[in-house]
């Protein structure tokens, strides 16, 4: 099993986590040269990350993510194990949700 961060998933085709599902040979190359120094060699990392990026930039076929300054999550309260962490590392809510239940007993209680 290759050991992958999240920095690299989310230019790679393969991955859900590619937002653009972005598929690109040079990409995929250097997506491929820095996966053996993943937890090994950072600087390695980041620096075959920084060779890339301005022509992942360049090819950009949607725009690129900014910030937006306020984001409200809201949620039931019989929703439970539910804390909304979607966004530590990757947009990725499906992940969370799959260890979340309701409490009916709770939803009933208040009239739903």
């Amino acid at each position: 099993m290759t050991e992958k961060s999240d920095a690299t998933d989310s230019y790679n085709d393969s991955r859900r986590a590619g937002f653009g599902y972005f598929q690109d040979p040079k990409v995929d190359a250097a997506y491929n040269a820095l996966l053996p120094y993943v937890g090994k060699n950072a600087d390695k990392v980041w620096q075959i990350q920084k060779d890339i990026l301005p022509y992942m930039i360049a090819q950009c076929p949607m725009g690129i993510y900014m910030p937006v300054p306020f984001i409200y999550d809201m949620w039931w309260p019989w929703l439970k194990n539910f804390y909304y962490a979607t966004s530590i590392g990757h947009w990725s809510p499906e992940d969370n949700l799959k260890y979340s239940w309701i409490d009916q007993d709770l939803k009933i209680s208040v009239g739903h």
